[in-house]
């Protein structure tokens, strides 16, 4: 089955904001395979960027669920060596605040502490739900961010 178009301008929207967040070089897939629509990975501090565009998938879709929490387990991998991820969803307006609360589950259930945790309306349509996941090392919370505060927007 064929991405349907609102899917694929999300993926594009996605990419875009990866690149904005200098996450330049693109990943082929997780060690597993597994594929989100938009992996990259900035180059010097090794920030990774996982982007999920959403069409028609809810947040109360349990095999959307079981997805998102395989990435947030791969998140979990490259946090625990030492470097920071932001997990962005894009979906329609509509969905409002919806993906919010199961992506806070799913990182939490992993381990995982949530920097920040937002939705930002990209246009009149599309909205973007992120997660900032900071460095952990040595099991513990990292202060420093690679330069960037932990307060900062992506």
């Amino acid at each position: 089955m064929n991405p349907s178009p609102e899917h694929e301008r999300r993926r594009e929207l996605l990419m875009s904001l990866a690149i904005l967040a200098g996450c330049t070089h693109r990943l082929p897939a997780f060690p597993d395979g597994l594929m989100p629509d938009v992996l990259r990975i900035r180059v010097g501090n090794d920030l990774l960027f996982v982007g999920d565009a959403k069409a028609t998938e809810t947040a109360g879709c349990a095999a959307t669920a079981a997805r998102l929490g395989a990435y947030f387990e791969w998140v979990r991998v490259h946090a625990a060596t030492g470097r920071a991820a932001v997990v962005a969803l894009c979906h329609s307006c509509s969905a409002g605040t919806s993906w919010r609360p199961l992506m806070l589950r799913l990182s939490q259930s992993r381990g995982l502490w949530v920097a920040q945790l937002g939705v930002t309306q990209l246009t009149e349509s599309d909205a973007v739900t992120w997660a900032r996941l900071p460095v952990i090392s040595n099991g513990r919370l990292s202060v420093e961010l690679r330069g960037s505060s932990a307060h900062q927007p992506v």
